[in-house]
C-alpha cells in the first residue's frame, strides 16, 4: 500500500505539510543546546575569573619591577659609593637608568671641594681670621709683645 502523491498547490497545503518536520527539527535544536544558558552563565564566570588573574599578575608584576628597582638603587649605590640611606633618591626605572644616575651624581659629589671641619676655611666671612689675629693679640700680650 503505497501512498499516492498528493501535489501541494497553495501556501497553507504548504505550511500544513512540513509543520510536524518543523516542530521535529524545532525540538531536536532545543534538545541539542538546552544548557546553552549554563554554558553562557560558565563562560561569563570564567571571564571574570581570568580578569581577576589579570590583575593579580599586574599588581604582582608592579611589586616585582618595584623591589628590582630598589634592589638596582642599592646595588648602584654602592658601585658609586653613595651612601645607602640615599639610594632612594636615584631615578629611572630600568637598571642602565638607575645606574646612569647614580654615576651622574657620584661624579657630581666628586667633583664638589669640600672643606673637612677644622680647617682654616672661614666660611667667605673672614670670621676665621678675625678670631686667629685676636688670638694672636692675646698670644702676644701674654709674652708682653707689642
Amino acid at each position: 500500500m503505497e501512498k499516492e502523491f498528493t501535489p501541494i498547490n497553495t501556501q497553507e497545503e504548504f505550511d500544513a505539510a512540513i509543520k510536524g518536520r518543523l516542530q521535529q527539527q524545532e525540538r531536536s535544536i532545543r534538545s541539542e543546546y538546552k544548557d546553552y544558558n549554563d554554558l553562557k552563565t560558565q563562560v561569563e564566570g570564567f571571564a571574570a575569573t581570568e580578569q581577576g588573574y589579570k590583575d593579580q599578575v599586574a599588581a604582582l608584576t608592579g611589586e616585582r619591577d618595584a623591589a628590582t628597582a630598589e634592589v638596582n638603587k642599592i646595588k648602584y649605590a654602592r658601585k658609586y659609593g653613595i651612601d645607602i640611606d640615599d639610594a632612594s633618591r636615584l631615578r629611572g626605572s630600568t637598571e642602565e637608568e638607575i645606574e646612569a644616575d647614580a654615576k651622574e651624581w657620584a661624579d657630581s659629589l666628586r667633583g664638589r671641594r669640600t672643606v673637612p671641619p677644622g680647617s682654616s676655611h672661614d666660611g667667605g666671612d673672614n670670621k676665621g681670621a678675625a678670631q686667629k689675629a685676636e688670638a694672636l693679640k692675646a698670644l702676644r700680650e701674654l709674652r708682653g709683645e707689642k
